[in-house]
Order: structure tokens, then sequence, then C-alpha cells
């Protein structure tokens, strides 16, 4: 009877009867290795078993075998800007079981002329433009955070209503002008 070493992979024993081929392909098949395909149609062609890694050269990117359905590894997506604002940084989405984390690290710069910001009011970034690209985009609730505004004299904060559906809004407690060149960051995480 073959053992199982504590690294998975299943070894035959002294009083195992010999069979070379059988024998090698049993400790292949449970060493937890990634194996190398070219693409799509290579990766299919393997045997589907839980946990199963291969490496797509066409992708450059690890997937593997969760929940019975090959899934990728993280991807990186850039951030859209919207009219009169520039997005960027870096969004990051990684399976986790039958969820994908989504983590966004942006700065968001105003690139337009002044934007006033009334006291208490919410306005949408760019009016109707997306900040998230459809990818990232889910279903989760709104995260509300304030954020300090960087490039004034004066200590603004902003408050910051990230929606994961792929639009932003900003407000702030005191009326101020939101000048060319100032900016705040974003540093959230959600699942989708």
């Amino acid at each position: 009877m073959p053992q199982t070493r504590d690294n998975g992979i299943v070894v035959p024993i002294n009083s195992d009867a010999y069979n070379l081929t059988t024998d090698l392909a049993t400790m292949a098949d449970s060493a937890d290795v990634v194996t190398v395909v070219s693409g799509t149609s290579a990766r299919n062609a393997l045997t589907k078993y839980e946990g199963r890694l291969v490496y797509r050269t066409d992708t450059t990117q690890i997937e593997s075998v969760v929940g019975g359905s090959w899934r990728d590894g993280t991807r990186g997506y850039s951030p859209l800007s919207p009219t009169g604002w520039s997005a960027t940084g870096d969004i990051t989405i990684t399976p986790e079981g039958t969820k994908k984390r989504v983590v966004a690290d942006l700065i968001i710069t105003r690139t337009g002329g002044d934007f006033v910001l009334g006291s208490g009011s919410w306005n949408i970034l760019g009016t109707d433009d997306y900040v998230l690209p459809s990818q990232v985009r889910g279903s989760s609730p709104v995260k509300y955070l304030s954020v300090p505004v960087v490039g004034t004299a004066t200590n603004y904060n902003a408050n910051v209503a990230y929606n994961p559906t792929g639009k932003m809004s900003i407000r702030s407690v005191s009326s101020f002008t939101f000048a060319t060149d100032m900016f705040f960051t974003i540093n959230v995480a959600y699942y989708i």
C-alpha cells in the first residue's frame, strides 16, 4: 500500500508490487505542482481537481481550480478619469474562494478649472463618468471616507462616497474651491 508523504505526494513502499508506469503516474498526479499550458484549450484538456494550478503563457497568469471552476490570479487595472479629473493608481482584483477581493489605491487630482464644493451637497466626479473600470465593479455597499485635500494652504477634508458600481461623489462640510492640481487619495477594499 503506498504512503502519502507530508507534502501530499503518494509514493510506493518496498512491500508494494512493482509497476513503474502506474507508480510514477500516481506520484506525478499527487504532486502539487504548477503545470505550464499555452492557453485555454491546453488548460481545459487537463483533469480538473480542486486546487490544481496552471501557468498560462498566453496571459502570464497563474490559474487554479476553485469550486470546480478555473479562476485566475491577481490582476491589475487602471482607473478611469472622469471629466475634469485625473485618476491614477492601482486597482487589483484577487480571487478568494467564490468571491473576488478588490483593492483600490487611487489619487484623484483636479485637472479642470476651479470646482466649488458647496457645504453638505454631493457632487459626482465628472457628472456621469465612471472611475472604476467594469471588471472591478460590484454591488458592495458605498464606502464613505473622509480624506484630506492636498494642495491648499488651508486644511480641508472632503467626504468621498466611493461607490463600487463605478462612480464617485465628493462633498465638504464647509464650502471651498477645489482648484486645479489639488488632490485626494483613496484606499479601499471590497468584495464582488
